[in-house]
């Protein structure tokens, strides 16, 4: 049963007199409201609900006749008439009774009729539907609200429609009402500023006005009775629920946002964050603002100053604050206040009567604000840096303070973890990339504060310590730069590198393209030009207005780059070194990091700028062309394969005399060819890259994530390294410019993971250069002396025919079916007319009918010293258990005594089998042919120095 906890049985007089009093306020402060708004918006509210109360061609947002429409209890007045023939200038309505009503009501949400309210203010309204309309119409009425909001634009009016179902609302179904929303369901605190905010501009209204606060916690039942009893029509009112306390994980939630929001717009959030951390404190018994709201009014109150929503809520937190002694956050608190209110009171003259200026003029009379504090507050848009820092060491202060408040609050009620874990991420994602400090980091301390720091005249001066530069400061140069010493002057940004002052300048908006930016340096070759051509160049490729523009999706991911500046030789001239040593003379090598005869690099120093998804902005400095592998590595480090998307190639900019362009072209097209050779596939993980830097090779891969790199003096040594087997396929890319001989690029080109390529080169003299790439892109090189093109095809057919078969029996023997034998493809290498390489297809020649000796290598591990040997030539059998250290020469003379001519020409070993302990580090039957070619080509040697040895001893005989 029913059991009301109000003293006394309420009547319908009583009834109705909260109703007025309610109807009453709302009216007033629509009234408010339009005193402050512009002619054109107070129009447009008076046309709105006629928009939605019929379906009309000739009105904006027309869709079908049968979109919903109709609003309840609503008939247009005159005004709304009046406006309607404004925008629509022959538009005649005919006053028609409708067989259904649609819409339930139209609430306006915000600041509207507050002293918060500005003509910049949007409005945002909840448009209250029938629950029981089919999906395919509220799809229309959603067409037709988005038409709306477009019509609107266009007027120069910001509007945003939100379809809500009241019974859905009831039950906590509510959808994302915002595309700023923060993930978390805000049922409560969504509905608490609602009733408190909110103004009926047509149709029913809240029978939430009509529920005492006392009966809030039996709000549904106290409901059910007022319809029961007949003291309020069913069909008069609209129903979203009570509010009888606020669960720990909704403000929690909508916390966690404002902090979000504030970190860019500090002060316009601060107040609903500082309202968090209030409800936070009083949790659970929470003394909600619209219960505050509801029994002011309930008690007769009508002044409209104490009813002010915004008014209510300085109240709030100043009496919070205030209890805690903080008197340093309340003036902050009032600072922000002020600036919502956005009234300029240091202006005095020809200024028309505003309300809200009155009202506040008193409050900060109360606040003991002086005329010079507050011509100081008006002026906050164009505050310059030195008063920015001021205020942002506050903010970061308040807004650090919060976030660990807050954190400490989720701790203490471990059930919010679980709820809130995604949303306190990104949070601190948000807060460390807005305020942690690190090496390169450009700290943006211009975040909502002011419009305007811009400094047009500015110097950077290099600073002396002890007779050596100690970095680089940035200074505002005022009037009179020329006759200050710099070195006395207060720095506005110390840093180690030019890069960092200059992009902490230009993304805090201090220097602009049209900054003059004058330069002091003692070992430097930094001129203002250079300076002036990368601030425009940024401005370009990074607008600083994009660190602001946070997705809160991004901080949910992994960070990654989102765009990114190369500056190369910003202050440091290579050409001048070149020119002293005389590596810049006449050659044909351009390539930009090998130049001329003297191999001399066009890189000095490279300096980078990332910007990455979480809106960091980092910077990089490296020294000479070495410098630029690190640089790679660094980048790339952010974004590696593994992850699957490639970082954008850099924007790169150079201020080298005459050779910008070659310079900016070979960086561009290096990071390209990066990207090409490592991402896309899974397998291109495992490839390498190869390229030169002055005389030095260098090998980039990819290890654990990162790339690295390795130094190869020589080519020779460039081989060797090459050879080294390898437990998995991996391209090998080799730079245009790595070498002048293009022949070892073209062979690699060929490369297929299982496949082996087979390529030999006719020289003059009849000799051969053979090189191999195997299935795992590991490379054999051997020159062949009087090869002949038959029997050198014919042996190494024979080679990988008998190696790689034993390999397929292996592999099939350790249970993996369904294997097939790794395939080789031999080629001839030549050249065209223009002197280009070429290479033809080439079938083996069948060495078996050649009658060349056979011969087979049997080899295993026999101790730390050495490996032990059964070699079979023409099934004799030849071992080291038996000959020892003789074994090659006792093979040496069994080879001459069959030939029945006396030249020594090469021998090839045909088989090689060798045991599985000889190679530990491969699976049973995985081991690369190049294993088998290198010690195939290491035995063949000790072979032939035992055949000229014993033909200087053992004069040939012929069988």
């Amino acid at each position: 049963m029913f059991k009301s906890k109000t003293k006394n049985k309420l009547t319908f007089s009583d009834v109705d007199a909260v109703r007025k009093r309610f109807i009453t306020l709302n009216r007033q402060r629509l009234q408010r409201g339009e005193e402050c708004m512009r002619s054109n918006q107070r129009d447009f509210l008076d046309f709105l609900p006629l928009l939605f109360h019929i379906n009309h061609p000739s009105l904006p947002g027309y869709v079908s006749k049968l979109t919903p429409s109709g609003i309840c209890d609503y008939t247009p007045t005159q005004r709304a008439l009046d406006a309607a023939k404004k925008y629509i200038h022959r538009f005649d309505y005919r006053n028609r009774a409708l067989p259904r009503y649609d819409i339930l009501s139209m609430f306006l949400m915000g600041s509207s009729g507050t002293i918060a309210y500005s003509r910049k203010s949007d409005f945002d309204i909840w448009l209250c539907h029938q629950h029981d309309i089919p999906a395919d119409r509220l799809a229309e009425l959603q067409q037709k609200a988005s038409l709306i909001e477009q019509w609107a634009d266009e007027q120069g009016l910001e509007v945003h429609f939100f379809l809500m179902d009241a019974e859905d609302f009831r039950q906590g179904k509510i959808v994302d009402l915002s595309s700023e929303s923060s993930g978390t369901a805000q049922y409560y605190l969504l509905l608490e500023e609602f009733y408190r905010t909110s103004l009926l501009l047509a149709g029913r209204f809240p029978v939430w006005w009509l529920v005492p606060v006392e009966e809030e916690e039996n709000y549904a039942a106290y409901v059910d009775n007022l319809y029961q009893s007949r003291l309020v029509n069913e069909s008069e009112v609209i129903d979203f629920g009570g509010i009888p306390t606020l669960p720990a994980e909704e403000f929690f939630g909508a916390a966690v946002w404002q902090l979000f929001k504030g970190i860019d717009s500090p002060h316009k959030s601060l107040l609903k964050l500082l309202l968090m951390e209030v409800y936070a404190a009083e949790y659970p018994q929470i003394d909600l603002l619209c219960l505050r709201f509801k029994k002011s009014i309930f008690d007769g109150e009508n002044d409209l100053d104490k009813l002010d929503p915004y008014l209510m809520l300085y109240k709030k937190l100043e009496e919070y604050l205030l209890s805690r002694d903080e008197e340093d956050r309340l003036e902050l608190v009032r600072r922000c206040f002020y600036f919502k209110v956005n009234q300029k009171l240091s202006r005095k003259d020809n200024v028309p009567y505003d309300w809200r200026r009155d009202l506040l003029r008193s409050m900060t009379n109360a606040w003991g604000w002086e005329d010079e504090y507050l011509a100081v507050m008006d002026r906050r848009q164009n505050w310059k840096i030195k008063q920015v820092l001021s205020e942002r060491a506050v903010l970061v202060k308040e807004l650090t303070y919060t976030y660990q408040f807050l954190s400490s609050f989720a701790r203490q009620h471990a059930q919010l973890a679980a709820i809130n874990q995604h949303d306190l991420n990104a949070l601190g994602r948000k807060l460390y990339a807005a305020f942690e400090r690190k090496t390169g980091k450009v700290e943006i301390v211009n975040r909502g504060i002011s419009q305007d720091v811009f400094e047009p005249l500015l110097t950077l001066y290099q600073i002396r310590q002890r007779g050596r530069e100690g970095g680089w400061a940035l200074l505002s140069s005022g009037g009179d730069s020329d006759s200050r010493d710099p070195s006395s002057m207060v720095a506005l940004k110390r840093s180690r590198h030019v890069i960092e002052a200059l992009a902490w300048g230009y993304f805090n908006g201090l220097i602009k393209g049209s900054s003059v930016v004058k330069v002091i340096k003692h070992a430097s070759d930094l001129e203002t030009r250079q300076l002036e051509e990368c601030v425009r160049s940024l401005e370009k490729a990074l607008p600083a207005s994009k660190i602001l523009e946070t997705d809160i999706e991004e901080l949910g991911r992994a960070v990654k780059v989102l765009e990114s500046v190369l500056v190369v030789n910003l202050g440091h001239d290579p050409m001048v070194e070149l020119r002293r040593s005389g590596a810049h003379l006449a050659s044909n090598r351009t390539d930009a990091f090998s130049y001329g005869g003297m191999y001399g690099s066009l890189i000095g120093s490279v300096d980078q700028i990332i910007l990455t998804s979480w809106k960091e902005v980092i910077t990089s400095h490296f020294e000479a062309a070495a410098g630029m592998l690190d640089c790679l590595s660094n980048y790339f480090r952010m974004m590696p394969p593994s992850k699957g998307a490639a970082p954008p190639t850099p924007t790169v900019l150079c201020y080298t005399q005459n050779h910008a362009i070659t310079i900016r072209q070979r960086v561009e097209r290096l990071f390209d060819d990066l990207v090409e050779c490592f991402y896309g596939a899974r397998e291109k993980q495992n490839n390498r890259f190869i390229f030169c830097v002055q005389r030095d090779y260098y090998v980039l891969y990819f290890e654990d994530d990162v790339m690295r790199y390795q130094r190869i003096s020589d080519y020779g040594e460039l081989l060797r390294y090459l050879s080294k087997g390898r437990q998995s396929f991996g391209q090998v890319t080799m730079d245009p410019n790595v070498i002048s001989d293009k022949l070892l690029a073209l062979v690699f080109k060929f490369n297929k993971p299982g496949m082996v390529q087979f390529f030999y080169k006719r020289e003059s003299g009849g000799n051969a250069e053979v090189y191999v790439v195997d299935e795992n892109g590991s490379l054999f090189c051997q020159k062949h002396e009087a090869a002949d093109e038959a029997c050198l095809l014919g042996h190494y057919s024979r080679f990988f025919d008998t190696v790689l078969q034993r390999q397929l029996f292996q592999i099939i023997g350790q249970g993996e079916e369904g294997k097939e034998a790794i395939e080789v493809e031999y080629y001839s290498v030549g050249r065209d007319r223009q002197g280009q390489y070429q290479v033809s297809r080439r079938a083996p020649h069948d060495s078996g009918k050649r009658g060349y000796t056979s011969i087979q290598v049997i080899a295993s591990r026999e101790d730390a010293s050495g490996s032990a040997f059964t070699i079979y030539c023409d099934e004799k059998e030849f071992s080291s258990l038996e000959y020892g250290s003789n074994l090659f020469t006792e093979i040496a003379v069994n080879i001459l005594a069959k030939r029945k001519s006396r030249r020594t020409y090469p021998v090839y070993i045909t088989d090689i089998d060798l045991t599985p302990d000889m190679f530990a580090d491969y699976p049973a039957g995985h081991v690369p042919v190049v294993e088998f070619l290198n010690y195939k080509k290491n035995i063949e040697a000790k072979l032939n120095q035992a055949l000229e040895q014993v033909k200087q001893i053992r004069p040939l005989r012929p069988q």
